[in-house]
C-alpha cells in the first residue's frame, strides 16, 4: 500500500547511495555524504548534516560567472550562516531553486542518473567565508577584506564545500514575498516566507512526491535493513557500509522490518525572522572582493516550497554521575540533538544549574524517552580529563577528552560516545536553533534559559535514526551486532 501525506499518495521509498562514509568507533570519527546534481550541471559531494537545515553550496553552482541566476534559479536576497563549534561564517544569498538531483547512481554531466529529485527548495549560495580569529593565522588564501566589524579575513569559498542540512527544529529566518514595511508574517498571499528548505522533505521520484521522512544508518544496506557487512573502506578494517532511505512511514519503521521505536515530537509555530528588514551584507567594498548578485524586488517570485510542519528538537535527559559524590548522580532534562555534522558532544547550559566546574572522570548517560517505552535511545560513556577551560563575561567553556572505547577499568564506554566533549556554561540564554553545527542567518535568540545537548554523529554507531516530518516522530532502532 502506498504511503500518503495528507491527501497525497506518495512514491515508494527510495534508497540514496552514500558517496562517502566513515564510522570508526575506535577513533571516534563519523560522517556521511551524498552527491547532488546542481543547476550548473555539476555534481557536488555534500556532507549530510542533521544539525542544520538547508543546502549550503558555493553560489557558482547556482549562477553564471557574472552572478546572474541560472535557469530555474531565483535570487531572494543576502544572508549569512555561522557553523559551530568551529565558528566560521558563510556569506552569500538565498536562492529559490526549482529542481536539483539527489544520489548519484551512475554517469557524469549530462549522462548522470540520480536516485531522485528535490525541489523546489530554498538554497544558500556562498560567495565568501570568514574563519574564526584563532584559525586565520595559517590561512594563506585570506583576502585583504575583513568580515563586517570583526577584522576577520574573508576568503573565497572552496569549490568543493557542501553542506546538506536535513535537521529539524532549526532557524526559521527567511525572505518575504511581497515585502512591506511592516510584514505580517502570517503566511498570507502577500507575506509568504521563504526559509531554507530541508531537502529530504522535498524529494520526489519520477515526479511523484516521496513521503517526508528519512532513515540514516551507519551499517548494512537498505535492502537488508541493516545486515552487517564488514568492509575495508579507505584502508580501515572494521568500518561498515551505511544507507539513507527516504519515504518510510512510522508504521514501517516500527515494524519488524526495521525494529524501530518512536517518540512524539512537539509541534511549534515559530515567528520567522525577516531578512528583508535587516538585509545583512555578505560582501561589499572592503569586506570582500566577491561579485554581487543582483537582488530582484520581492513580489514576483515563483511559489515557495510546500509548507512543512515545524517540530521542536526532541526532549531527553543527560545524567552526570560522580561516584565519589553524594548524591552520586544528577539527571537534567534537556533538548537532545543528534547532529551528523560533527563527531564531538556539546553540552550548552544557560540555566544556572549546579553543574560541576570540572567533569573529569564523570560518567555521562544520554537518553530519549519513547512514546510507549522508557527510552528509545540511551548510552553511557566516561569523561577522561579536562583539557582546557576558559572563562569570559559570556560564561565558561571547557573541553574534555573521553575514555577510549573498551578501556579496562576506565569506566563505561560505548561506540555511541563522542570523540570529545565541550561544555559551555553561558551567562546568557541560548537557542535550540544554535545548539547545532549550523545556525540561522541572524544568530539571535529570545529563548528562555535552557540546557541543550548536541550528541554529535556517533550515536549512529549504535542506532539507526528516523525522522517523520508528516506525523511528527523521531525513532531509533538498534544497529545489528
Amino acid at each position: 500500500m502506498a504511503a500518503t501525506s495528507g491527501t497525497t499518495t506518495c512514491a515508494a521509498p527510495v534508497d540514496i547511495p552514500l558517496s562517502a562514509v566513515d564510522f570508526d568507533p575506535a577513533t571516534g570519527s563519523g560522517s556521511m555524504s551524498v552527491i547532488i546534481g546542481t543547476p550548473s550541471g555539476d555534481a557536488l559531494n555534500v556532507l549530510v548534516d542533521t544539525g542544520s537545515t538547508g543546502i549550503v553550496i558555493p553560489a557558482s553552482y547556482l549562477t553564471t560567472s557574472t552572478g546572474t541566476p541560472l535557469p530555474g534559479v531565483t535570487c531572494l536576497g543576502p544572508a549569512q550562516i555561522t557553523y559551530y563549534p568551529k565558528g566560521d561564517t558563510q556569506y552569500g544569498y538565498y536562492y529559490l531553486v526549482k529542481s536539483m538531483s539527489l544520489g548519484l547512481l551512475s554517469g557524469s554531466g549530462s549522462t548522470a542518473t540520480y536516485a531522485c529529485e528535490i525541489g523546489p527548495v530554498v538554497v544558500f549560495g556562498i560567495q565568501c567565508s570568514s574563519e574564526p580569529a584563532q584559525s586565520t593565522g595559517s590561512d594563506s588564501t585570506a583576502s585583504s577584506g575583513t568580515g563586517s566589524g570583526t577584522g576577520v579575513p574573508m576568503v573565497p569559498v572552496s569549490a568543493g564545500f557542501g553542506m546538506f542540512g536535513v535537521g529539524f527544529g532549526r532557524s526559521t529566518d527567511g525572505y518575504v514575498n511581497g515585502y512591506s514595511a511592516s510584514p505580517t508574517q502570517t503566511g498570507g498571499t502577500t507575506d509568504t516566507v521563504y526559509t531554507l528548505s530541508n531537502p529530504f522533505l522535498h524529494a520526489s521520484s519520477n515526479s511523484v512526491s516521496l513521503y517526508p521522512s528519512y532513515i540514516l544508518s551507519s551499517k548494512g544496506s537498505a535492502t537488508s535493513q541493516g545486515t552487517v557487512t564488514a568492509v575495508n573502506y579507505n584502508g580501515k578494517l572494521g568500518v561498515y557500509t551505511g544507507y539513507i532511505t527516504l519515504g518510510v512511514t512510522c508504521e514501517t519503521f516500527s515494524s519488524s522490518s526495521y525494529g524501530g521505536t518512536l517518540a512524539k515530537l512537539t509541534e511549534a509555530n515559530p515567528q520567522p525572522g525577516v531578512l528583508n528588514a535587516t538585509t545583512p551584507t555578505p560582501a561589499s567594498g572592503s569586506k570582500c572582493s566577491c561579485s554581487q548578485t543582483p537582488v530582484p524586488t520581492p513580489g514576483n517570485w515563483p511559489p515557495p516550497p510546500a509548507a512543512i510542519t515545524f517540530w521542536e528538537t526532541a526532549t531527553g535527559s543527560i545524567t552526570l554521575a560522580d561516584k565519589s559524590a553524594t548524591p552520586p548522580s544528577t539527571t537534567y532534562t534537556t533538548g537532545v540533538l543528534l547532529d551528523t555534522g560533527i563527531n564531538t558532544m556539546i553540552i550548552n547550559d544557560s540555566t544556572g544549574a549546579t553543574m560541576a566546574s570540572n567533569l573529569a572522570s564523570y560518567e555521562v548517560t544520554v537518553a530519549i524517552p519513547g512514546s510507549t517505552s522508557a527510552a528509545i535511545m540511551s548510552y553511557t560513556f566516561t569523561i577522561n580529563a579536562q583539557t582546557s577551560s576558559t572563562t569570559t563575561s559570556a560564561g565558561t567553556s571547557s573541553q574534555y577528552s573521553v575514555v577510549a572505547l573498551g578501556t579496562s577499568n576506565g569506566g563505561p564506554t560505548s561506540p555511541a560516545q563522542p570523540a570529545s566533549v565541550g561544555v559551555i556554561q553561558a551567562s546568557t540564554t541560548i537557542s535550540t536553533a544554535t545548539g547545532s553545527s549550523g545556525t540561522g542567518s541572524t544568530g539571535t535568540s529570545t529563548d528562555t534559559p535552557q540546557l541543550f545537548v548536541n550528541t554529535g554523529i556517533n550515536v549512529l554507531n549504535c542506532y539507526n535514526y528516523f525522522f517523520d516530518a508528516s506525523a511528527g516522530y523521531i525513532g531509533f532502532a538498534p544497529v545489528p551486532t
